[in-house]
């Protein structure tokens, strides 16, 4: 298949071909000093995780695009760009040395503070005239590497059809995230010893599971994605072109191959698995390379699919909603309505979630995060336009567009409350029928109450953080261990609140015992952060870790109430 693909590109056969574990297929090449002036062959990596997730002509095409690559002699550019930021790196953030210099001189006396702070001030300026360079330089060339993948997915297009191209643009994302949905079950249960012996059957499932939940059809054994379906993950109709992306979006690659009209070709809808000689054991090689790094506490166990499966399902009822409420709260918070006048409930629950309640909650999401960047955007200054519902604005329209969503979310405002509304009424008569009021009221209640302390205890985090914002620039060595005592009846709040949430949510999938064993290391730390006027690496280490796993079990016992509520509202239902 790769020396047919070969000739019809009309470019040279890799210099080697390298098989990788993930869901990817690229193109790589030595790029040090010589290769500005020499000729350097390319290398073609092919990952099993893609292999697993498209079929034969999908393959093809995949490959041809990195062998459009192959023929482009702008990717020399790489090698230029590669040195240059190089140079750049080395100049502005490998000066440790100097840095510890500086502040020690600027602990000596004022005077000599004064011309350091002096020599400071113009090495500022040389970084500031550096840091242009490298945005100029790379912006650059991040446009023309834009432009090489449109000239790559058309010779592709050209070799194996746009269709495949297109199909499998479409399904990588999904077969991205089932592939580290898999690594992700396995990374939770290392303390518990379990492994795989072929992790790409794991992925398959995966891929299937997913597909049945959001109602995907599967042609030929693969979840067949459309557009329209892309455009429902994606509602945002704000689009703002990411000047420091490598790719275009999968949206501006699927136009642009529309656009060649290129006649449709015989598909081969075999999977590409049949390409490789015993593949079963490459596959369970390339497994075993993926697992031979993790110490396990005990000997592993080898998991059979029916048993991964098992855990999976388990894993995802944890942290998903069920199918009655149709995506409705996945992005959106429950109201209570607990003593107001409520209309009449309704007898059929199902009509309440129905795809256009859905697709309304979610647009009115994505009308409050288009005004959230609208407003980072206007605070830009390295962006002039930007396009929106298909037409272009510049960044002086911001405020007139913020202006009119927020009619738009105030409209639709209105008729989700009255729809809540009507949720609340109908589940809180079914709750009266099964003689469960209090149990309806109570979990509510908590949810609301949650609502209202995840704010304050995120406020916390962001304290925490300011307070620490001291540690990446130069600072007096006093200074320092002043900024430190100042920290400690912060570091006392989340020490116990950590301890708290940890007790709360023992036994879910996500408090392993390397989460467990990582808060107990903080929560019993005494070491210093500074002494002897040095920064210790490790507790700090300890403690932004520790800032981390507090925002992310925040956000999981938030997540936790609301699911509690949910799953008590659709036994109501059953």
């Amino acid at each position: 298949l790769i020396w047919d693909i070969v000739k019809e590109t009309d470019t040279h056969f890799p210099k080697k071909i390298y098989i990788a574990p993930d869901v990817n297929a690229s193109v790589f090449y030595h790029s040090g000093f010589w290769s500005m002036f020499l000729p350097v062959r390319k290398n073609l990596l092919i990952g099993m995780g893609l292999v697993n997730a498209v079929n034969i002509s999908e393959f093809k095409a995949i490959l041809a695009h990195e062998f459009g690559h192959f023929s482009q002699s702008t990717m020399k550019v790489g090698s230029y760009v590669y040195n240059v930021n190089r140079v750049i790196h080395n100049m502005l953030f490998d000066n440790e040395g100097y840095d510890a210099i500086i502040q020690k001189w600027a602990n000596i006396s004022g005077i000599i503070a004064f011309f350091a702070g002096i020599a400071v001030w113009i090495i500022h300026k040389i970084q500031w005239l550096l840091g242009k360079m490298y945005e100029m330089v790379n912006k650059a060339y991040m446009g023309l590497s834009r432009e090489m993948e449109f000239h790559a997915d058309e010779m592709a297009a050209h070799v194996a059809g746009a269709e495949p191209l297109i199909s499998s643009l479409l399904r990588l994302d999904l077969a991205s995230h089932a592939y580290q949905q898999v690594l992700n079950s396995y990374e939770r249960r290392i303390s518990k010893s379990v492994k795989t012996e072929n992790i790409y059957p794991k992925q398959q499932y995966v891929m299937q599971f997913i597909s049945n939940v959001n109602d995907i059809p599967i042609v030929n054994g693969l979840p067949n994605i459309d557009e329209h379906l892309l455009k429902k993950f994606k509602q945002s109709r704000l689009v703002v072109t990411d000047q420091w992306a490598s790719h275009p979006s999968t949206e501006d690659r699927i136009t642009a191959l529309k656009a060649l009209q290129i006649p449709e070709v015989a598909l081969q809808t075999g999977s590409p698995r049949t390409l490789f000689s015993d593949v079963e054991k490459l596959e369970k090689d390339v497994t075993l390379l993926m697992f031979s790094n993790i110490v396990y506490s005990a000997k592993a166990n080898n998991e059979s699919l029916e048993s991964f499966s098992e855990v999976y399902q388990e894993e995802f009822a944890e942290s998903t909603f069920g199918k009655l409420f149709n995506g409705y709260y996945d992005q959106k918070d429950l109201i209570s309505f607990e003593g107001d006048i409520l209309p009449d409930p309704v007898e059929d629950v199902a009509s309440l979630f129905t795809e256009e309640m859905q697709e309304m909650a979610s647009e009115s999401f994505t009308i409050q995060q288009d005004i959230l960047t609208l407003k980072q955007l206007k605070e830009q200054t390295d962006i002039r336009t930007f396009d929106f519902d298909g037409h272009k604005y510049s960044i002086k329209d911001c405020d007139q567009l913020i202006e009119r969503l927020e009619k738009e979310a105030t409209k639709l405002k209105v008729s989700l409350d009255m729809h809540d509304r009507l949720i609340y009424s109908t589940f809180n008569e079914l709750a009266n029928r099964k003689d469960l009021p209090n149990t309806f009221h109570l979990l509510f209640r908590q949810l609301m109450d949650a609502d209202k302390c995840f704010e304050t205890e995120a406020q916390l985090y962001s304290e925490m953080h300011q307070l620490l914002s001291f540690i990446s620039v130069v600072t007096p060595f006093e200074e320092i261990s002043n900024n430190f005592i100042e920290l400690l009846p912060k570091e006392e709040q989340l020490k116990k609140k950590l301890q708290q949430l940890i007790n709360e949510m023992e036994g879910k999938s996500f408090i392993t015992d390397d989460v467990k064993e990582a808060a107990e290391k903080y929560i019993q730390n005494e070491l210093p952060y500074f002494s002897d006027n040095n920064y210790h690496d490790e507790t700090l280490h300890l403690l932004f870790d520790a800032l981390s796993l507090y925002q992310f079990l925040l956000s999981k016992e938030y997540f936790l109430k609301k699911k509690n509520l949910l799953d008590f509202m659709e036994k109501l239902a059953a």
